[in-house]
């Protein structure tokens, strides 16, 4: 028995159903999610397996040469378009992103190209670049399977374990995404994901098993193992999306969304809410009861003023003894003929993004060394302080202080130990400030105190007190022991305040530099 002819007439019949699929996709005017590549996978698996089933057919090896050249038109780019057609799937968008994608296709084309400059005539030894993909051919003959079948062994180069190495990544983040949309979806659906799931396993090991072969098979299974793939995933996609009612859809949708969702008729009643909206509700409302817009004001006073004025407001609610922060909108829902019909009322949870704006109002406030207040807050936040100090008569103080020799320690240990010297120094005057005083890092190693309802001996003997501190700190850089000394200016006002806010500071640097001509690691006061 011929069992080529067996299996070329398994890869024609499987080809014929894949092109039957690559008419439908391409002629359907439905906009089902992944049809386009999905067409486009059945497109590259028909060239897959009609080519190979000419290179089985051929009796001579320039015939064989054509057919193995035309076969990889669609080989390289089967597992990434399967990989497309999953993160379709998962972030259920029509148009892919392919501005962010695009470098997934560089090595399917490399592959496509270092094939194609592989000789296409018997008797032509490649060279070069030629041998990229395959590196030589022999021709083999194997009657076990058919008298008189002859076949090319190919010696695999290094772009073609790299395309393999590729294609099982593909196949392995293909599986993933099934995986997640698996946990997220609705039980209808689970079915057809876990077999798109386990079908990208059994991909992967397609490549797996023959990756240890130095030459390529006689006969290969993987256009037979490739092209029922495209008939699975069509049949799966097709039936998980295609065939299920509308309405039905829409229902799973509302019902199955992750964030809350009301919908309220045209007197601002309740009349539906989704699972999550009931799952966030359920302790802080009686679905069974008539609420309008209004009973939402318990959980904020201001709820539903702001959202009729301005259509979006931002809520704070504990969830789980978790502050949890949503943006809420109020948008008007009109039938086809344009009728104001009612309204839907959706809460977008935006904690991950408040948490994020808090993160980087944070480091744009504080120093990235010393996680202490940067020169441009302290302005901020001193001459506010300042002016209630003035408008209160209250008194209030600056400290100036700058680390004596400091240049000297990091020419000799290193800057790196100069960092962590700043930074320790930072958290040790911190410990010895009140709440209210205000520590800024003010440049280099000058740093600034602003001193609330102090007056300046007050923040004298501040001064000499740190400076103290500082002189008997021992600070430990890799074994070895630094001693670091500072010098203090201190000013402000002693009755009323006759300066303006940057001569108090000009004062206490002026003072900082007294200090430092008299001799270093000493406080002076400036009136």
């Amino acid at each position: 028995m011929r069992y080529d002819f067996l299996l070329v007439a398994l890869l024609f019949s499987m080809g014929a159903l894949l092109l039957l699929i690559v008419v439908f996709s391409f002629t359907r005017r439905e906009l089902m999610l992944g049809f386009v590549l999905i067409g486009l996978m059945a497109l590259v698996n028909c060239i897959f397996l009609f080519g190979y089933g000419g290179f089985v057919l051929a009796d001579d090896e320039s015939a064989m040469l054509v057919f193995n050249h035309i076969q990889y038109l669609g080989i390289p780019f089967i597992y990434v378009l399967w990989f497309f057609v999953s993160v379709q799937q998962r972030t259920r968008r029509r148009m892919l992103p392919m501005k962010r994608l695009w470098f997934f296709l560089v090595i399917p084309v490399l592959a496509l190209v270092t094939n194609i400059v592989y000789p296409w005539k018997a008797g032509a030894d490649p060279l070069g670049i030629q041998k990229l993909y395959f590196i030589s051919h022999t021709i083999a003959m194997e009657p076990r399977i058919g008298s008189g079948y002859d076949a090319i062994l190919f010696l695999k180069g290094p772009i073609y374990y790299v395309l393999m190495v590729f294609n099982i990544i593909m196949a392995s983040l293909s599986a993933l995404n099934y995986y997640h949309v698996y946990k997220r979806s609705e039980a209808v659906y689970k079915r057809n994901l876990l077999i798109l799931f386990v079908a990208s396993l059994v991909l992967m090991l397609v490549i797996i098993i023959p990756l240890s072969s130095r030459n390529t098979a006689i006969i290969d299974t993987s256009p037979l193992f490739t092209g029922a793939f495209a008939l699975l995933v069509f049949l799966a996609l097709y039936k998980y999306e295609f065939f299920d009612l509308i309405p039905f859809a829409y229902r799973r949708v509302f019902q199955g969304a992750s964030f809350p969702i009301f919908i309220l008729d045209k007197q601002k009643t309740l009349i539906s809410a989704n699972n999550s909206a009931k799952d966030l509700f359920s302790e802080r409302m009686n679905f069974r009861e008539i609420v309008t817009l209004k009973d939402f004001n318990r959980f904020d006073k201001d709820f539903y003023q702001c959202l009729a004025e301005n259509g979006e407001y931002e809520l704070e609610f504990e969830v789980s003894g978790k502050k949890r922060y949503y943006q809420v909108k109020l948008e008007g829902l009109e039938s086809n003929g344009k009728r104001h019909i009612g309204y839907i009322l959706p809460f977008i949870d935006i904690t991950e993004h408040r948490i994020e704006m808090e993160r980087m109002e944070k480091i744009a406030a504080y120093d990235d060394l010393t996680r202490i207040l940067n020169r441009r807050v302290f302005y901020e936040k001193a001459s506010e302080a300042f002016d209630d100090a003035v408008l209160n008569k209250t008194p209030f103080s600056f400290i100036m202080f700058d680390l004596d020799d400091f240049k000297e320690i990091n020419d000799i240990y290193g800057h790196q130990a100069g960092d962590q010297i700043l930074t320790e120094m930072a958290e040790l005057i911190a410990c010895n400030l009140l709440e209210s005083d205000i520590f800024a890092r003010y440049g280099g190693e000058e740093f600034i105190i602003y001193c609330r309802a102090r007056e300046p001996q007050d923040a004298l003997r501040l001064a000499e007190h740190l400076r103290k501190v500082l002189e008997e700190h021992i600070f430990d850089f890799q074994n070895h022991k630094i001693r670091v000394t500072a010098s203090f200016g201190v000013s402000g006002p002693k009755k009323q305040v006759t300066k303006s806010f940057e001569r108090y500071i000009k004062d206490s640097d002026d003072g900082l530099y007294q200090a430092k001509s008299k001799g270093k690691n000493k406080a002076v006061i400036v009136s």
